[in-house]
C-alpha cells in the first residue's frame, strides 16, 4: 500500500491535504454507521482502513479550521469546498490516492447512500493503489477503490482499482516501466469498457461483475472471481 505520509514533500498544498486527509481517518474510526456501511462491502479489517487511511467527510471540517480565512479559502481552491462552502465529499467514504513514490495526488470519495463517485479536480492520476505495479507482474484493477479493497482482504494481494472511467497516459506508461505483462478487469463492464480499450496491448481479461467486485464477495463468495 502506497501509504508513508512522512515520504512525501513538504509542499504547502500537499501537506494542507494531508492534515484533511488525517481528520477525515479520525472521523471514520468514530463514526460506527460509516464501519458498518464498509462492513456491510466486505471491508472489516481496522489494520487496513488505517493503512490505507481511508476516512469519512460529514461535513464538520469547517468547524476545526483557523479563525483566519486563508486556510479555508486555500482549501476551496485544492476542491474541498464548493462555491457555497460545503464540503465536496459530505456524505463520502474518502480515500487518499499516493503515487507509486509515496506523493499525495487526490482524494476520491464514494457517498455512502448514492453510490456516487466524487474526486478533486483535475487529478493526475485515475490509478489507486500503484505501488503494486512494482511487485506484481500480473495484476487485478477493480472499477472502484472499494472493491480493491474487498479483494485485499479476501487475499488478494496484486490489486490496483481505476477510480475513472479512464486512465491517464502516465498510468499507462507507469504500468509498461514497471513490467506488468498480465491485467484484469473486474468490475461492471459498462465502467471497465474505455479502460479496457486503452489498455488493449496487454490483452486484459474482463470479468463483468454488475454490482462490483465487493457487493460480489459479500454475496457470492471467491467462486464468481475464478
Amino acid at each position: 500500500m502506497e501509504n508513508d505520509p512522512e515520504s512525501k514533500a513538504e509542499h504547502p498544498a500537499t501537506v494542507l491535504l494531508e492534515k484533511v486527509v488525517g481528520f477525515y481517518h479520525k472521523t471514520l474510526l468514530r463514526s460506527q454507521r460509516a464501519l458498518a456501511f464498509l462492513k456491510s462491502k466486505g471491508i472489516a479489517d481496522t489494520t487496513l482502513l488505517k493503512n490505507c487511511r481511508a476516512g469519512l467527510c460529514k461535513g464538520n471540517l469547517r468547524k476545526i479550521l483557523p479563525e483566519d480565512p486563508a486556510t479555508f479559502d486555500q482549501l476551496k481552491a485544492l476542491g474541498l469546498f464548493t462555491v457555497a462552502g460545503d464540503e465536496h465529499f459530505l456524505g463520502c467514504i474518502v480515500l487518499p490516492v499516493y503515487s507509486a513514490e509515496a506523493m499525495l495526488l487526490t482524494l476520491v470519495g464514494y457517498h455512502t447512500r448514492t453510490g456516487e463517485v466524487s474526486r478533486l479536480l483535475s487529478p493526475t492520476t485515475s490509478l489507486w493503489n500503484a505501488s503494486t505495479a512494482r511487485v506484481h507482474g500480473e495484476l487485478i484493477l477493480t472499477g472502484s477503490i472499494l472493491d480493491g479493497l474487498a479483494l485485499m482482504l479476501a487475499g488478494f494481494a496484486n490489486v490496483s482499482a481505476v477510480f475513472d472511467l479512464f486512465l491517464r497516459d502516465g498510468d499507462i506508461a507507469l504500468l509498461h516501466s514497471y513490467g506488468v505483462t498480465r491485467i484484469m478487469l473486474c468490475g461492471p463492464k459498462d465502467r471497465l469498457q474505455g479502460v479496457q480499450d486503452q489498455l488493449a496491448m496487454f490483452q486484459p481479461r474482463l470479468l463483468d461483475i454488475p454490482g462490483g467486485a465487493a457487493d460480489c464477495l459479500a454475496n457470492q463468495g471467491h467462486e464468481r472471481l475464478s
